[in-house]
């Protein structure tokens, strides 16, 4: 995308000697994220995937970005005045939003890429599997005893309380 298009002006700055055309996005984002060697416009989610795909678990560390928005997507979906698909469209559309299924995809597809960028589990601070053993289970067990306990003095406690009128009858 050419940044004439964009409202965002402070890019006329630099000087015409060290502006480069980027027509590969993929390569200038792995030249800034190896070398820091310019900056670009792209979007932040972009940012994000690119990293995850080059086995980059903190993005932020090497991709910095603005926090104005300076690229703005819309969807229209055009049907006919009086279609019987726009309450149901519109319906469908609240519902995906409010439910998150775009962040859900948007993590799962982070996700995937971050497992084909073959990150060692040796390299991130942030283990995504561990060994899951029997000390892990403990609390849950414990908790599991102490109900079973609780549960069988309320259950002795109410037939001794149910008992002790029958004696003072008979």
């Amino acid at each position: 995308m050419g940044m004439a298009f964009l409202s965002y002006m402070e890019h006329e700055r630099f000087p015409y000697s060290r502006r480069q055309d980027c027509n590969d996005i993929a390569e200038c984002m792995k030249r800034i994220a190896n070398h820091s060697q310019l900056c670009t416009l792209s979007l932040e989610l972009f940012s994000q995937y690119f990293a995850s795909e080059m086995g980059i678990l903190d993005s932020s560390q090497y991709l910095c970005s603005l926090e104005e928005n300076l690229i703005t997507v819309g969807i229209v979906n055009a049907l006919k005045n009086g279609s019987p698909f726009l309450n149901r469209l519109n319906l469908l559309t609240r519902r995906s939003l409010e439910g998150g299924i775009l962040d859900q995809y948007w993590t799962q597809l982070l996700w995937i890429t971050n497992l084909r960028s073959k990150i060692s589990s040796l390299d991130s601070k942030n283990y995504l599997y561990f060994v899951f053993s029997l000390s892990h289970l403990k609390p849950a067990f414990s908790v599991l005893a102490f109900g079973w306990l609780l549960s069988s003095v309320v259950f002795l406690t109410e037939i001794f309380v149910k008992w002790i009128p029958k004696l003072h009858k008979n």
